[in-house]
């Protein structure tokens, strides 16, 4: 006759033997959402895995997340510790391509904006990993006087509306600080894919 198996023979040790055999998958799921954590730019208590096994976590560092002015730099360091943070892997893909972009008032979003930029247009500076489980990171935005950039406006990611972005064709009126800022981001973003591309 055939041996029964473990479980018939040893009841009590049944469930382990199956906990033990479980696929990896059943982990991916139930298990992170275990752990009481909250992504830093959106405060969203995002897994730490994806549907897919990979990991939910990448690494910003300052540069990521703030744009590279003395300004810019000086303000963010009364709000958090400009050091590199681990955040959900969708604010590691979003966060520097916002970082750097220009933006209209807020209260004029929703605006069609073309051809020449206009002489109030913002620049958005940092988008600060501040977020608590009720409130998500500090964006700061910049004006410029004098060719020195200014603190225009503080919002919480949360609140942010991608109606304020704008992409005029030409500098038209924007302050010269805040158009030449903007064209070095975007060579830096260039340059940093490349840079992903090569590993």
């Amino acid at each position: 006759m055939a041996e029964p198996p473990d479980s018939a023979q040893n009841p009590g040790t049944s469930a382990v033997h199956h906990r033990e055999d479980a696929t990896p998958m059943g982990e991916v799921i139930e298990g992170p959402w275990t752990r009481d954590w909250h992504c830093p730019t959106c405060a969203r208590p995002a897994p730490l895995f994806l549907p897919n096994g990979g990991r939910n976590r990448t690494r910003l560092e300052p540069e990521d997340y703030c744009l590279n002015a003395p300004e810019v730099w000086a303000e963010a360091r009364e709000h958090v510790a400009l050091e590199a943070v681990e955040v959900c892997l969708s604010c590691g893909e979003s966060v520097p391509h916002l970082v750097g972009s220009l933006v209209v008032p807020y209260g004029q979003q929703g605006k069609v904006l073309a051809g020449a930029g206009r002489a109030d247009t913002q620049i958005l500076g940092a988008v600060l990993p501040t977020a608590s489980a009720r409130r998500s990171g500090l964006m700061l935005f910049f004006g410029a006087d004098d060719g020195e950039l200014v603190v225009a406006d503080r919002q919480s990611l949360a609140a942010f509306t991608a109606g304020r972005l704008t992409s005029p064709e030409e500098r038209g009126e924007i302050a010269k600080r805040i158009w030449e800022l903007n064209r070095w981001r975007l060579a830096w973003l260039a340059e940093r894919r490349s840079g992903e591309h090569e590993r």
